[in-house]
């Protein structure tokens, strides 16, 4: 597979632009088909794959890893929150772990560290709990803890990010 890296960049680059008008959604992870959802974690892995084991090397130079690099982060920055919505914690921690090991820009990297901050303070809220994670029953008299609710809004920052990605059709 790493010999013929760009198929799997061509078909990732393919499933970002039909998908594009959905991704600049604000929303897009509610209204995202279910079909989709598999196509953009395996663009996402074999992306992956390919970054992994790749064999850069004065006779082997990838001209394209620059872009490459773009198409990769803004599948992974789209899937890291569709796991945030759906609340799928340590596949989204597990995203932001991947590309934070990356030489990355800084706006990138932020924005990475953020989606992993929100996502293991959510876990760490729900662990807080007690009732909510199994914990003791509350004492007589007394009510117990409420169970927060996962109703997911985007921040300021989520939804400035979809509006500059959706400016961007990788070609």
């Amino acid at each position: 597979m790493t010999q013929q890296t760009w198929l799997v960049f061509n078909g990732s680059i393919d499933f970002w632009n039909n998908y594009l008008p959905v991704f600049k959604k604000a929303n897009y992870f509610e209204i995202i088909l279910d079909e989709g959802i598999p196509a953009l974690i395996e663009s996402f892995e074999g992306m992956n794959n390919c970054f992994v084991n790749a064999a850069f090397n004065s006779e082997q130079i990838d001209y394209e890893l620059d872009k490459k690099m773009q198409v990769f982060t803004n599948l992974a920055i789209m899937l890291a929150r569709l796991y945030e919505f759906k609340v799928k914690n340590d596949d989204a921690v597990r995203v932001c772990d991947i590309l934070l090991q990356k030489s990355l820009p800084p706006h990138l990297r932020k924005t990475f560290d953020s989606i992993k901050a929100r996502v293991t303070k959510q876990v760490s809220n729900l662990a807080t709990l007690g009732q909510a994670k199994g914990g003791a029953a509350p004492p007589k008299g007394k009510d117990p803890v409420p169970v927060p609710t996962n109703t997911f809004t985007p921040s300021k920052t989520d939804i400035l990010t979809s509006e500059v990605l959706s400016y961007l059709e990788l070609i």
